[in-house]
């Protein structure tokens, strides 16, 4: 039988057991990964569709990251809903701009970070108008290309963060860090 592995990460497997699980993702016709785990596999290769790794709420931060340069951020994320990106759009031009105008203007925080967890995430910006007087305070970050870890530090070092990913929120709550889920 073909099976779909979803949520795997291969920690704590030791080393000595790495065949027994090569051979169950021999039989797999899709894996995703949870972390960057796959990554000590020499039998999975990168650039095989077979492979994939999301975001996912069970990532452990080590202590060896430092803490940020600048960590008066906050972060936000929107991805584009099927049938919804005109409504996202929307939201995002009518309150979530103004949002972030004002709490540059009183200070709160420095910057804001875009994020993007999947593909298609930073497109929905591209329809977007920035005002000038936030243009600069503004930044885009493609998560697609880092890894989970790196993910979840942003968010758990960001003063709040706003967006309609669960994940997002997950990570979010799961370090302390106030969330404003928009749905």
């Amino acid at each position: 039988k073909k099976s779909i592995l979803t949520g795997i990460s291969i920690y704590p497997l030791k080393k000595e057991h790495h065949h027994i699980f090569q051979r169950i993702c021999n039989a797999a016709e899709f894996i995703d990964f949870r972390d960057d785990s796959y990554t000590e596999l020499s039998f999975i290769h990168k650039n095989d569709l077979k492979y994939t790794k999301t975001l996912d709420d069970a990532i452990y931060l080590e202590s060896n990251y430092p803490k940020p340069f600048d960590s008066n951020y906050a972060c936000v994320l929107f991805h584009s809903w099927k049938n919804c990106l005109e409504l996202i759009i929307d939201k995002i031009t009518c309150e979530i701009i103004p949002f972030l105008e004002n709490i540059i203007q009183a200070k709160i925080v420095n910057n804001f970070y875009i994020l993007g967890f999947s593909k298609g995430d930073l497109d929905i910006w591209e329809k977007v108008n920035i005002p000038n007087s936030i243009k600069n305070h503004v930044y885009f970050k493609d998560l697609t290309y880092t890894n989970c870890i790196e993910a979840k530090y942003i968010l758990s070092n960001a003063k709040f963060n706003i967006g309609s990913r669960f994940h997002l929120a997950v990570f979010s709550l799961s370090s302390k860090v106030p969330v404003l889920s928009v749905y």
